[in-house]
């Protein structure tokens, strides 16, 4: 589960990097829903409040959502408050230990999966 979350943290970091610091991190997902462990390690592992979308069909809803702002039905998707359920916050001995150690550990074994990729694609 924690090399998912470091998976997460490096899309979330990109992103931030691009569009700047979210508002709110909003979670969909029967995973991260189901198992507050879950939700927990990835909260820890980004150092962020996390808040679990009370929305069954969170996909649906946001392609919907999109399509109404499109159509010019609604101002912007940002006007439609998201139903939200239960709340989630790092604990900040546990997101410096993950964020130093983890994140490390998990950049080096991306990158030697990556070296045996490229070596083995080469061999092809």
């Amino acid at each position: 589960m924690e090399s998912v979350a470091y998976r997460l943290a490096a899309v979330a970091d990109l992103l931030v990097k691009e569009v700047g610091a979210p508002r709110q991190v909003v979670a969909s997902g029967a995973a991260v829903l189901r198992s507050p462990a879950w939700a927990q390690i990835i909260t820890d592992v980004i150092g962020k409040q996390i808040i679990a979308s009370a929305q069954t069909e969170a996909s649906c809803s946001g392609a919907a959502l999109l399509a109404l702002e499109s159509l010019g039905v609604i101002p912007a998707i940002e006007a439609v408050e998201a139903e939200t359920g239960t709340t989630c916050s790092p604990v900040a001995t546990r997101y410096t230990l993950r964020r130093e150690s983890g994140r490390r550990d998990f950049t080096g074994l991306y990158s030697m999966c990556e070296r045996v990729r490229s070596r083995r694609n080469s061999h092809e």
